[in-house]
């Protein structure tokens, strides 16, 4: 117990004794010592602070500002190593980085691991959460940056980054098929029909399926089934007859690497996802610098 909080606890104690010796006891302390830390304190500040002679003994005038004023040094010095401990776990953590959308999810991956080869004394822990708002767990410190939707917490700044462009695809026993090229335009009579289609969702219930639920009853489409992931869905599509999913040209290319498949471009307005960094206005150097790294990646 530092001198400080040993001279706060006898000025506190003060009010409930009628001598130093019952001060002494009621801290566990002896009474020689406890009239030594008055002693020397009233020498350091040049001021009486108990006065002795009465009964009960009482705090002068200076005891009580003295008191006081402990008491809100004791408390700051509490918040402070609050706060110091909060960072030592925080650096012993690294960072942890949440993504929201499954189409961003291969490319983002991609990005953070060239990072940590170029910074490979930082510990860091990615985790896919598709479901729910992560803003609660930036602001208590669970996660550091989010990349997915954009939050309104005053606490936050969102920086948008570059969405992933979304096709729908088509594998090579569609009769609509074309080998010449990869990518295909938007096909406005292929748009029609769509409700001829089923196509492929994902099991994870994301925010971001339930978002292509409800543009696809535009189009009168049946969801046929479901399955993990975008890159599932692709490999999907490509077994099963008069079907379709969403998805990015890097997951087409990574799940059907023979490449026969086509990609058409989406109508305008539709299934627009806007992606967004997200971190704390009081975030260290250490998130800071993942930010710029990814505004820049992504």
């Amino acid at each position: 117990m530092n001198n400080e909080q040993v001279l706060f606890n006898i000025l506190r104690a003060v009010g409930q004794a009628n001598t130093i010796l019952d001060i002494a006891h009621e801290l566990y302390l002896s009474q020689p010592y406890v009239s030594k830390v008055l002693r020397e304190s009233e020498q350091h500040y040049h001021v009486q602070l108990v006065i002795r002679k009465t009964h009960p003994i009482m705090l002068t005038s200076a005891g009580q500002t003295m008191l006081r004023d402990l008491h809100r040094v004791l408390n700051a010095n509490q918040l402070l190593e609050e706060n110091i401990r909060r960072e030592q776990q925080l650096d012993s953590r690294g960072i942890t980085v949440i993504i929201n959308n499954p189409f961003i999810l291969m490319h983002a991956d991609r990005v953070l691991t060239t990072y940590i080869t170029e910074h490979p004394d930082l510990k860091m822990a990615v985790r896919f959460v598709p479901t729910a708002s992560v803003a609660d767990d930036l602001v208590n410190h669970i996660c550091d940056l989010s990349i997915g939707p954009r939050y309104n917490q005053k606490e936050l700044i969102n920086q948008a980054v570059r969405s992933p462009e979304l096709y729908l695809l088509f594998s090579k026993h569609d009769s609509n098929y074309e080998p010449a090229q990869r990518i295909i335009p938007l096909n406005h009579q292929l748009i029609r029909k769509m409700e001829d289609y089923s196509y492929i969702g994902f099991t994870d219930n994301s925010n971001t399926q339930q978002y292509i639920d409800l543009e696809f009853k535009t189009f009168k489409m049946r969801r046929q089934f479901q399955v993990p992931s975008p890159q599932a869905a692709v490999r999907a599509v490509s077994r099963v007859t008069g079907s379709t999913t969403i998805t990015t040209a890097e997951i087409a290319a990574a799940a059907l690497p023979d490449g026969e498949y086509n990609l058409m471009t989406l109508p305008k307005n539709f299934l627009k996802l806007s992606e967004t960094v997200t971190y704390l206005k009081t975030a260290d150097d250490q998130v800071l610098d993942l930010v710029t790294y990814l505004e820049n990646a992504l």
